[in-house]
């Protein structure tokens, strides 16, 4: 499910300033309706509001692969919690084309080498340019930078419905004491209960609570053809 916009509320912008931004996202496709589930459809583009979902830019694969020389471009949405590295490879991949290729590893024409990347060969540029955006509090916009913040909000995204560590730990300990509870009672009472109904079936049986005693408590070997082997 994608996220909506207002998760960003008071994460990184005030409500009013988010909404003054919303300008200059490009406007939403009609097409973009048929992930609601509810079968809604706009006739017409419309500008992006805050209580909009973050629609993926291409309606669908053919359109991803004609933007981007016939390479569809991964989902990047889960990269920090499903790919090798988590927060770590979409950080490695922005940052690792400074890399110059090894021998041997030809590097065909609009596709660059990063090691970070499956197969190293990426068909997507270098994103991130020093300087490309101002910070309010003044901080280098370096592409080591932005590329740290890139990586922190696709992490945000991808946990913002994730339950909490502390609630999970909390649960899984609740549900093990209790069916430990359960176990304990059905141990001690129960199954006690069932083997000493057995014990006494046994010792009432002809010979006597002796009889018994010796058959079930048994620490020797008996001596003499017991088992009637050379009768």
């Amino acid at each position: 499910m994608h996220q909506k916009y207002d998760l960003l509320v008071d994460k990184g912008f005030r409500q009013r300033e988010l909404m003054d931004k919303m300008i200059f996202f490009p406007k939403i496709h009609p097409g973009h309706q048929k992930h609601r589930s509810d079968y809604f459809m706009e006739w017409d583009y419309r500008q992006r509001v805050i209580h909009d979902r973050m629609w993926p830019p291409y309606m669908t694969v053919h359109l991803a692969k004609n933007a981007n020389m016939g390479v569809w471009p991964p989902d990047l949405t889960k990269a920090t919690s499903h790919m090798p590295g988590i927060i770590n490879y979409p950080y490695n991949l922005l940052t690792g084309y400074h890399y110059n290729p090894p021998f041997g590893l030809d590097v065909p024409e609009g596709r660059y080498f990063n090691p970070y990347f499956d197969h190293m060969i990426i068909a997507m540029p270098p994103q991130l340019h020093d300087g490309m955006i101002e910070y309010d509090d003044g901080t280098p916009a370096s592409a080591p930078q932005m590329a740290h913040d890139v990586s922190e909000y696709l992490q945000f995204v991808a946990k913002a419905k994730a339950p909490d560590q502390r609630v999970l730990v909390s649960m899984f300990m609740g549900i093990s004491l209790f069916f430990y509870g359960v176990s304990y009672m059905f141990t001690k009472y129960h199954y006690v209960n069932t083997y000493s109904h057995r014990f006494e079936v046994y010792a009432v049986k002809n010979g006597g609570y002796k009889k018994f005693r010796e058959k079930m408590f048994k620490t020797h070997k008996t001596p003499g053809n017991w088992l009637g082997q050379y009768a």
